[in-house]
């Protein structure tokens, strides 16, 4: 059982022994999610936010062997205590963590969960260690969670989907004697059994099912499916389950662009941040719902960049139920650390891909540190953990290809000519580009078919009347010009936008067949 943990909190600026055992102190009421600071809409002083500061509420658990809190973010250090004693921590604000309070808690009784947070930028925890450009906010910006289970328990469920009418299903569980066996369901979301399957009780498994009627799932009709997994007795019956949402489909990057289900597939997005006025990351579900209405809806996208930083799963979750694709990303911008660093780094990684890794949306895991300098031992290892973790996906990233004296590896390009913005396109294949040069420069882009057109710090106004629109596909040229001329997701940010352009026959951000500044087509 879950049972949601969102209301009833108390929240001080100042964390101190006082308020972690309950003492009266400085704070006020709240409810998740909820920002350590707001902050008014056209101001923006990192060091506002910049605290150590506290949550508590009571808390009471019910009759249940196990008991678990799940936090869905919490930026950026978390200690979690029950009662007065350190229950568990956690680095990094951009993933979920899980931390088991059966041995702390005291059952028929109220007992007081409090939790110490550092929102201040961490060296040794990425995306800090350097300038970044965007805000990190801090608080517990998304929900808490308290489960509930047996002794016997799973603990994770993975499927893909290798071939249309297949799926692979991955299992892993905490067993004891009481648990004889897994049983396996494949079922649309209105409940009817496609197929199911048995097996021993083991901590880890693996098994493979057939399901010639499966719908599949892509950005026209995303028909998604469940996966039931449970835990049985030797009487047959359930002791613990276990549901993800999936799709049939796969995903392929080929030279020629890429191939959702084996049809070629046109990508054209946008680069969403998870910030919003006021509020910062503290955005609830609706909002999180409503940027992904507005990224297909009135802006026309196929795809969309979460930069950059896995974002909410309930953006993820729209994102799989309107067929909108995604590329999703480490934390980090221009800089990567030491070695601790890159520890850090890699297990964020492998937080991120198993926690998100069922979504059918995605179809491409950023394994580098947004435009950085290549570090190809780091690389080598971040794109190890997602392709052992996950086989079914591409594996890229945006990154820099040169060093620059003086300069930390930024690709943004100020060019003052429509000549010069298209001399650096064609070298880089990122660029930033004023709103009077947006038409002539696509006009000249006729060699460079654009398949993925990335834009952020938008709220484009220039005239919809851009004559090389003309150059795009027929069917897309009209949606183009509302998309790339139209805005952001989510707040106004200014008259800049920020484009990379991916041509089919030479890659990421290639014009003429020269290696860019931006990116490359997927490891894998």
């Amino acid at each position: 059982m879950r049972y949601s943990l969102c209301n009833h909190w108390e929240f001080t600026e100042q964390w101190s022994d006082a308020f972690c055992r309950g003492e009266p102190v400085d704070c006020r009421p709240v409810r998740l999610p909820h920002t350590c600071r707001e902050l008014p809409l056209h101001y923006a002083d990192p060091s506002d936010y910049e605290m150590v500061c506290g949550y508590r509420r009571a808390l009471t658990v019910p009759d249940a062997p196990r008991v678990f809190l799940r936090f869905d973010g919490a930026a950026h250090q978390a200690e979690i205590y029950l009662n007065g004693q350190l229950a568990g921590q956690h680095q990094g604000g951009y993933t979920g963590f899980t931390i088991e309070i059966t041995d702390l808690v005291h059952r028929g009784t109220e007992n007081l969960l409090a939790v110490r947070l550092d929102t201040r930028e961490d060296p040794s925890l990425p995306p800090f260690g350097f300038v970044i450009d965007y805000l990190t906010y801090g608080g517990l910006y998304r929900e808490v969670w308290l489960e509930a289970t047996a002794e016997s328990r799973l603990t994770d469920l993975f499927v893909y989907t290798p071939a249309l009418h297949d799926a692979v299903v991955q299992w892993t569980a905490e067993l004891t004697p009481a648990a004889v066996a897994v049983r396996i369901r494949l079922e649309t979301t209105e409940g009817t059994l496609l197929a199911e399957q048995t097996a021993p009780a083991a901590e880890t498994g693996k098994m493979q099912l057939s399901v010639p009627e499966a719908q599949p799932w892509d950005t026209e009709h995303p028909v998604l499916h469940h996966a039931v997994a449970e835990l049985l007795n030797a009487a047959g019956q359930p002791i613990d389950r276990k549901q993800v949402t999936f799709g049939f489909r796969t995903a392929e990057f080929r030279a020629d662009g890429f191939y959702l289900n084996g049809k070629k597939t046109f990508l054209r997005g946008l680069n969403r941040h998870q910030s919003y006025p006021y509020i910062g990351y503290a955005a609830p579900e609706s909002l999180q719902r409503e940027d992904a209405h507005i990224l297909q809806e009135e802006l026309h996208c196929t795809a969309v960049r979460t930069s950059h930083y896995p974002q909410s799963q309930y953006f993820l979750d729209e994102c799989d139920r309107r067929g909108l694709l995604v590329f999703t990303e480490l934390p980090g911008w221009q800089h990567i650390g030491d070695a601790a660093w890159k520890d850090a780094a890699c297990a964020m990684l492998q937080e991120i891909i198993l926690q998100n890794r069922n979504h059918p949306s995605i179809i491409l895991w950023g394994v580098h540190i947004n435009e950085s300098v290549d570090d190809d031992a780091f690389y080598n290892r971040t794109n190890k953990i997602a392709h052992q973790l996950d086989p079914s996906r591409a594996t890229s990233g945006v990154r820099y290809h040169r060093r620059a004296a003086g300069n930390a590896g930024a690709l943004f390009l100020h060019a003052h000519s429509v000549e010069q913005q298209t001399s650096q396109a064609r070298r880089s294949g990122l660029f930033a580009i004023s709103n009077k040069c947006f038409r002539l420069l696509c006009d000249r882009c006729r060699g460079v078919h654009p398949v993925f057109v990335a834009t952020f710090w938008i709220r484009m106004s220039a005239p919809r009347n851009c004559t090389g629109l003309k150059y795009f596909p027929k069917k897309e040229k009209s949606l183009c010009a509302q998309s790339c001329m139209a805005g952001s997701a989510s707040a106004d940010r200014g008259s800049l936008g920020v484009y990379s352009v991916f041509n089919p026959a030479a890659g990421w951000g290639q014009a003429s067949g020269r290696q860019s500044g931006a990116s490359r087509l997927p490891h894998g």
